[in-house]
């Protein structure tokens, strides 16, 4: 009984096998063809003529007392929008002053 036994599971792995291969064969993936582009509209456009401002600046930015705009020196009474940088240590919140 054992050589018929050991026929039966060699038939059906072997009918098995045959129908993996069959899945995958016929499930191969297609190669995506995307749709071709539209063909874009090419004008020759005139630029306005332009003319070149020098200054010696930023704008707003050497007006304004307390320091410079972005990162500049603080002064002792530093105006609203100017300065930039980090508040001296007694001002930190959470900071006590403690002494030792």
């Amino acid at each position: 009984m054992k050589n018929q036994n050991d026929l039966i599971i060699r038939i059906v792995m072997i009918v098995l096998a045959v129908i993996a291969c069959g899945v995958i064969i016929f499930n191969k993936p297609s190669a995506y063809a995307p749709a071709s582009p539209e063909k874009v509209p090419v004008v020759n456009l005139q630029l306005p003529a332009g003319t070149v401002v020098k200054t010696k600046g930023l704008p707003g930015g050497g007006d304004q007392p307390g320091g410079g705009g972005g990162g500049g020196a603080l002064s002792p009474s530093p105006a609203p929008g100017g300065g930039g940088g980090a508040a001296p240590a007694r001002q930190r919140p959470g900071f006590e002053g403690r002494s030792s």
